[in-house]
């Protein structure tokens, strides 16, 4: 199965009999190693869109064309959530081997049945999963041919804390909760945009895009093109794209 298969895909639920929505997005374990939940975008009832978290425990069937859930009790608001909750799906990150060679990008995964991450399609190759180095969002960085290093062993010492009283203190002032609302709503948007560039087509741009050279990409107020997609994925644009468009 591949991750692709599953995106785009509607939720239906047996007990409603309603389409609640469709897939926009994934989220893995933290050593992304196995698929652990959906992110679904709820149909439009309201003015603001409803993204919501969906945990593959409560899927009834992955089908061939819709997500089967028992009842939608089993989907809860992403704006429920604190900001640990990462969203990790590695399609479009820009992958490395650990030695500095960029492999391109990550393209789709494939999933065995127990939605376990087998390998990785990447521009050019495949890769099994236990090539896996290191991973954030954005960037996925893959263990050489060469040889295989422990990554753990990079890890930062630890600093004992200083007790020096007349240190000054830095006070970290909260976001508010409206803002972080607005934050996860405009995150689970570009995630679904980037997952499927399709849905960038037609939009209008608001802002000038450009590469890390200053080349031109595309123009303020231009539509975005199938041309302007590649370009802006050759260059790691394609998070800007889907920010600075509507």
């Amino acid at each position: 199965m591949q991750l692709s298969d599953i995106l785009s895909k509607p939720v239906i639920s047996l007990y409603d009999g309603t389409n609640e929505g469709f897939i926009i997005n994934a989220c893995f374990n933290k050593n992304l190693q196995k698929l652990k939940y959906l992110i679904v975008a709820g149909q439009e009832k309201t003015d603001e869109e409803e993204i919501y978290v969906l945990d593959l425990n409560n899927v009834y069937e992955i089908g061939k064309d819709a997500i089967v859930i028992k009842n939608n009790s089993s989907l809860e608001l992403l704006s429920n959530f604190d900001g640990s909750f990462c969203i990790n799906n590695p399609i479009n990150s820009t992958a490395y081997t650990t030695d500095g060679a960029e492999l391109g990008h990550v393209k789709d995964v494939t999933l065995d049945k127990e939605l376990n991450i087998t390998q990785f399609t990447l521009s050019s190759t495949t890769l099994p999963n236990d090539k896996l180095a290191s991973f954030s969002n954005g960037t996925i960085i893959f263990q050489s041919n060469d040889k295989t290093i422990n990554v753990k062993k990079f890890r930062p010492g630890y600093k004992k804390p200083t007790n020096d009283l007349n240190q000054p203190v830095k006070i970290l002032s909260l976001p508010k909760l409206e803002d972080n609302k607005k934050y996860k709503l405009q995150e689970a948007t570009i995630q679904r945009l980037t997952a499927n560039t399709s849905l960038l087509l037609g939009r209008k741009l608001t802002k000038q895009i450009q590469t890390q050279n200053g080349e031109l990409i595309a123009r303020k107020d231009s539509r975005i093109t199938p041309k302007i997609i590649t370009t802006a994925t050759n260059h790691q644009k394609l998070r800007e794209l889907a920010l600075y468009s509507e």
